[in-house]
């Protein structure tokens, strides 16, 4: 079994929701924090709900500007200079008002696809935003988000799959071997989902034995 709880880690971490709460002096500057993220299983599917809140600023131009006085060095004539104080002005902090708030969520399912062939490939199925009421581009952004969040999380699955993968962080007796990946599944047990995998090889009872306890002390295995 294969430890999912990096997918996790991995989604969490995203920094890529909108931020900046004074992207222009208007009243439509977006705001996304994301709260939390839940792996399930369900009907043999990886699923995977993101769920946070979206809020929207008005910013407006400081009519206030900061200042202070510094004294400069100036020429008052004849040769002769002296102190003087000069009044140095900036624009002033932002004014922000957070008009309104709601909560969002988006779910994106993966699938384990087995060709003919023998090909394990990962599907991705994205099912939206659900009501949420927001104008198009701050949907778009955070579909948009989430997109990039699918492609990452489609790519951990699709190198999870991979036997070359495996073969990679296998002891060096053993990257030899010809490795045939017949089934992946994801499984619901402990805190967070696994994948369970299985290999075919030819290997006699003893050098099995040896290769199983090899996978075992891999860290990618529970």
């Amino acid at each position: 079994m294969i430890d999912l709880s990096p997918i996790r880690q991995r989604v969490v971490s995203d920094r890529t929701l909108l931020q900046d709460n004074c992207r222009s002096y208007s009243v439509s500057n977006y705001v996304a924090e994301g709260e939390s993220v839940e792996l399930t299983v369900e009907d043999g599917k990886l699923k995977i709900e993101r769920r946070g809140r979206l809020s929207v600023w008005q910013c407006i131009e400081n009519p206030v500007p900061n200042s202070k006085v510094e004294w400069e060095i100036k020429s008052v004539g004849l040769g002769i200079k002296t102190k003087v104080p000069v009044v140095k002005t900036w624009p002033g902090s932002p004014i922000k008002n957070k008009l309104a708030e709601q909560s969002y969520a988006s779910s994106t399912s993966f699938a384990f696809d087995q060709s003919s062939s023998g090909t394990i490939a990962v599907q991705a199925a994205y099912d939206g935003m659900g009501s949420l009421l927001a104008p198009s581009d701050a949907k778009k952004d955070l579909e948009e988000t989430t997109r990039r969040a699918t492609e990452n999380v489609k790519g951990l699955l699709e190198k999870i799959v991979s036997p070359e993968t495996l073969l990679a962080v296998l002891p060096a007796e053993y990257r030899g071997i010809k490795l045939s990946l017949k089934s992946a599944a994801f499984s619901a047990q402990g805190s967070d989902p696994t994948v369970r995998l299985a290999y075919e090889t030819r290997l006699s009872a003893a050098e099995a034995d040896a290769f199983k306890k090899s996978l075992l002390a891999l860290p990618l295995y529970k």
